[in-house]
């Protein structure tokens, strides 16, 4: 017997694998534990073979590798040596704890100068499993994963991780985190160092490298004429700022370059071209401005504190849209000391608005004598043709903010209340119509600091109230240094145990859960959020302490795939306050469980942040709850969009887009509905973004108009157990496929395949496949795919 593999499943429950060479035979055995080992049920022979390749290969190079997760499944993997340059990988899972086995699927066979080598394989927590090895052909060495969501659907085709310089007898080893992300350990013999492909990465093995700041560190962006997403990182070491980025979504990254010495580095980014502008603290007295510039960087004052017993404090930053002249703002605190070591006697928040060229303009907005005032963070919103600021900063014990809009400032304004203060490190964000700033409040109950809270207001009523939510709900447990990225998650750092931290988030309105565990304190995250190719992506950076003074810069990217893919929601009904951009109704009421806006004659509405640059689809669904039929005319600033007529007791629902000049000069655009019946009832109304900006990739054909098609794909409802209507809006003629996908890949339904002129179109599915039988339910993906772009949506089939 040769090389056994041990795991343990659930519970008790413990797994054994193991080869067996005899009489000119190799054999893969099973046995399982249901009690930690202290008995074995009877042995299970998975896999028997020749042994009488002829090979130069020693019999225990052929032994298994065996992998159990909490979902019941256990994996096997093993390589056979059929013959010389003719070898195979095969995996076989069990469902059922090892109770049953199914035959053996081969996954991948080398037919040719080369081999394979022995494999690793492992279960995540939601029974995916994958299965990594390396193989060797012509004497180039690569490394090659499979996945397998279930038994029916086998293994998915294989995937091409990376190649390296020399062949190691290093195996390639991989471990899957509790977010299925997979992080692969490869020992390259050139190097001699570990290399990790996915998932977390290593940026900054500086003895030292704390980064330690709460404030903007990782950004992202999208080049106007590439389309590629570029993002940048900063962080300070032992006195000295670095900087560096990646154009290929963190896959690689630049190398460190020196910014100069500080410490507390804020990072923005210029839109469009990704150019960096680092606000950082200069020998503890001096608020300065990094741009690169040819050669090196160029270093502008902000604040110089030449007075004595003058401490600016860490500086935070946001950088405008590139029609409003590329201002950088950065936001301090300013300390007054009484003497050299004494405590301060008049506490300031400042303001300093940098355009390139042009020194600095600094006020003060915030002055307090008794209070101490700190950490502010600042954030901005892009509306044309005005914008707005707001600045929030902690003094002691609440968070204060004041916000801007075309020049005028608003006087000091609360954000947290009594309920979730004594407050501190606040950081605030800004997306559509809506400010968000998290903070560290108190637990619930209770009133010591641990708990992690957010607030979110309307932008464009200034009159409305904070809705103020606690994020990590860990009463037991103290939460430190959060941040908010857009609308999408709060990320912040969870106590653990002793003096050990994890990063943790949460998106949305799910419950919080761990982003990133490990057996090392890990601090200060910052994280940032961008869609592309119908998936939401998490990068964030952080730093982990390894030991006393050593500490290293991690970043990982975390996809996640959304429950509903349209990019940007400006109103939905169904949240708990019903329809908060009204602006004229008759009534309410609630209408067959739905939530709804009801009006006799007349429904009116708020669109808010319509970007002049792009181009926007707003849903409606209309009910009738009368006897008699209703007509309808839906338009948006006077302009006509449509006519409907709605029967008694029925609803209708689509997509209207809205003429580019509706919102080309005013971000706010009103949406009206008038009615001739007895009443009409809006039970659904949001806004789909269809992003203008230049893509990449496609192909073009000779009779087309040479540019990039754009996707907008809808489907409704996304959970149904029959009919769901899929909608499809496309900028420029394109040849189309839209097909039905099952969730191992598999196309269940072809819907359409054909060319397809501009404008929306409209097809449904019964839930059947091509041969019109009914499918089961699950989870499906519709699929859109125009000249090589592509959009898909999730749908969910209950029965």
């Amino acid at each position: 017997m040769t090389y056994p593999s041990l795991e343990f499943g659930t519970g008790e429950t413990l797994h054994i694998a193991w080869s067996h060479y005899f009489d000119g035979s190799i054999n893969i055995w099973y046995r399982r534990s249901n009690d930690g080992g202290a008995s074995w049920q009877n042995r299970h022979l998975l896999w028997s073979g020749s042994a009488d390749s002829g090979d130069e290969y020693e019999p225990g190079d052929r032994g298994p590798v065996l992998a159990a997760g909490s979902t019941g499944r256990v994996d096997v993997a093993w390589v056979y040596y059929e013959m010389t340059d003719h070898n195979s990988l095969y995996a076989i899972s069990s469902a059922d704890e090892g109770t049953t086995w199914p035959s053996p699927q081969q996954a991948a066979q080398l037919a040719g100068p080369g081999f394979l080598t022995e494999p690793t394989i492992e279960t995540d927590n939601r029974g995916l499993s994958y299965v990594l090895w390396e193989e060797v052909v012509h004497g180039t060495p690569r490394v090659i994963s499979r996945r397998s969501p279930n038994l029916a659907a086998g293994w998915l085709p294989p995937d091409t991780l990376k190649p390296w310089h020399t062949y190691h007898k290093g195996k390639p080893r991989v471990a899957v985190d509790d977010l299925s992300t997979l992080h692969l350990l490869k020992l390259d013999h050139t190097t001699g160092v570990p290399y990790s492909h996915w998932g977390l990465q290593m940026l900054s093995n500086h003895a030292g490298a704390t980064a330690f700041n709460q404030q903007r560190r990782i950004t992202t962006t999208t080049d106007w004429f590439t389309g590629a997403k570029k993002m940048g990182i900063t962080y300070e070491d032992n006195g000295v700022i670095y900087y560096l980025r990646t154009t290929n979504t963190g896959s690689s990254w630049s190398p460190p370059e020196s910014v100069g010495p500080g410490e507390y580095p804020a990072l923005v980014v210029q839109e469009g071209s990704g150019s960096p502008r680092i606000a950082y603290l200069k020998d503890g007295q001096d608020i300065m401005l990094a741009v690169p510039s040819l050669g090196g960087w160029q270093h502008y004052t902000v604040f110089e504190g030449n007075l004595p017993y003058v401490r600016p404090g860490p500086p935070a930053a946001c950088y405008s849209s590139w029609f409003h002249n590329g201002t950088v703002r950065v936001a301090y605190s300013v300390h007054e000391h009484l003497g050299e070591f004494g405590p301060p006697t008049h506490n300031h928040i400042y303001l300093s608005e940098i355009v390139p060229g042009y020194p600095p303009v600094t006020q003060v907005l915030h002055t307090s004598t008794l209070e101490l005032s700190r950490s502010p963070t600042v954030a901005y919103f892009p509306e044309f043709p005005s914008d707005r600021l707001y600045v929030a900063w902690e003094t002691e014990p609440v968070i204060l903010y004041r916000s801007r809009e075309s020049g005028v400032w608003s006087g000091y304004l609360g954000v947290s209340d009594s309920y979730s203060s004594p407050a501190r490190n606040p950081f605030m964000e800004a997306y559509g119509d809506k400010a968000f700033c998290v903070w560290r409040g108190p637990n619930t109950p209770g009133g010591e600091p641990g708990d992690i809270w957010r607030g979110r207001r309307r932008i464009s009523d200034l009159s409305s109230s904070w809705y103020l939510k606690n994020q990590s709900e860990s009463p037991y447990r103290a939460s430190e240094y959060p941040v908010q990225t857009g609308r999408f998650a709060s990320f912040w750092q969870e106590h653990v145990s002793g003096d050990n931290w994890d990063i943790w988030y949460r998106w949305e309105n799910e419950p919080p859960e761990p982003f990133y565990q490990s057996p090392n304190p890990a601090s200060y995250p910052h994280a940032v959020v961008h869609y592309h190719d119908n998936c939401y992506y998490s990068n964030a950076v952080w730093t982990e302490r390894l030991a006393d003074e050593v500490y290293e810069v991690r970043f990982i990217r975390v996809p996640r795939i959304p429950t509903d893919t349209d990019p940007f929601y400006a109103v939905a009904t169904g949240e708990p306050d019903p329809s908060p951009y009204c602006l004229h109704r008759d009534s309410t009421l609630v209408y067959r469980h739905t939530r709804a806006d009801f009006g006799y004659r007349q429904l009116r509405y708020q669109l808010p942040f319509l970007h002049p640059s792009d181009r926007y689809s707003v849903w409606l669904s209309l009910a009738n709850p009368g006897r008699e039929p209703a007509d309808l005319t839906i338009s948006a600033d006077g302009i006509l969009l449509a006519k409907a007529r709605v029967l008694a007791d029925a609803t209708i629902s689509g997509w209207l887009d809205l003429p580019d000049r509706l919102h080309y000069d005013d971000a706010m655009v009103a949406l009206e509905l008038r009615t001739s019946g007895s009443g009409i009832a809006l039970t659904e109304l949001k806004v789909s973004e269809l992003d203008r900006r230049p893509k990449g990739g496609g192909i073009q054909s000779a009779n087309r108009t040479g540019r990039t098609p754009e996707l907008g794909l809808h489907a409704g409802p996304s959970i149904a157990g029959g009919r769901i209507e899929l909608s499809l809006a496309l900028t420029e003629p394109a040849r189309v496929r839209l097909s039905i996908y099952d969730n191992a890949g598999r196309e269940q339904r072809r819907v359409y395949d054909g060319s397809i002129e501009p404008g929306r179109q409209a097809w449904t599915w019964d839930g059947t496949d091509g041969n019109g039988r009914g499918l089961p339910a699950g989870v499906y993906f519709c699929r859109a795919d125009a000249e090589g772009v592509t959009a898909t949506v999730r749908l969910v089939l209950v029965r």
